[in-house]
């Protein structure tokens, strides 16, 4: 005995609203595989799955990753920056010249 044939409802309700529109019969699966084989109806080429890489390229993989990560590293470190100071300098900069401010006499 063939195992059922399981249809999406979603997909099954847009077939019968088509055909209710187009005022045809639903064809059966039995008649569409034999369209399918008899070359009436054609499928989409399906791309085939690629084969799961070997260690080895998953190894070669993660190399070339961390060489372009050290290479925008590399590229981020060279871009000129408008302020050289650390972001740890500035906010205690920041910080210290708040502090000044409110320990001066108010006028």
């Amino acid at each position: 005995m063939n195992p059922p044939i399981e249809i999406p409802e979603k997909l099954l309700e847009h077939v019968n609203s088509k055909g209710k529109h187009e005022e045809f019969g639903v064809p059966t699966v039995a008649e569409l595989y034999q369209a399918w084989v008899d070359g009436a109806v054609t499928l989409p080429r399906r791309k085939p799955k690629p084969s799961p890489l070997s260690r080895e390229e998953l190894e070669q993989q993660g190399r070339e990753w961390v060489k372009k990560f050290e290479e925008l590293v590399d590229a981020f470190a060279r871009m000129p920056v408008a302020d050289s100071r650390t972001c740890s300098e500035i906010i205690m900069e920041d910080r210290n010249r708040l502090e000044r401010k409110s320990n001066e006499p108010n006028p």
